[in-house]
């Protein structure tokens, strides 16, 4: 991975690498159909990279863990809301 990095002019140790893949982690959430978006911890720019010269394409958009607890809050909110006032 090392050598193909270095190839496409992307520069990365094998620590990094290594530690870029042990803490990445990308989870496709879907609450509710028609709303989706990607939870991520430990995505960087070397896994980013990882993820290019693999022929992945790396989520344009993604969450940090607190980003994330807020929007779940919100949905829940707004669910709850919407819940209560159809019940009638």
């Amino acid at each position: 991975m090392e050598y193909k990095l270095k190839k496409e002019n992307k520069k990365a140790t094998t620590e990094q690498i290594i530690d870029g893949l042990n803490n990445a982690l990308i989870a496709l959430i879907n609450p509710a159909k028609g709303i989706e978006f990607y939870g991520t911890s430990g995505f960087n720019s070397v896994v980013r990279d990882i993820m290019e010269v693999a022929g992945q394409t790396p989520p344009s958009i993604y969450e940090e863990a607190a980003s994330l607890r807020k929007k779940m809050r919100l949905y829940c909110a707004v669910r709850e809301l919407f819940d209560s006032t159809t019940a009638s």
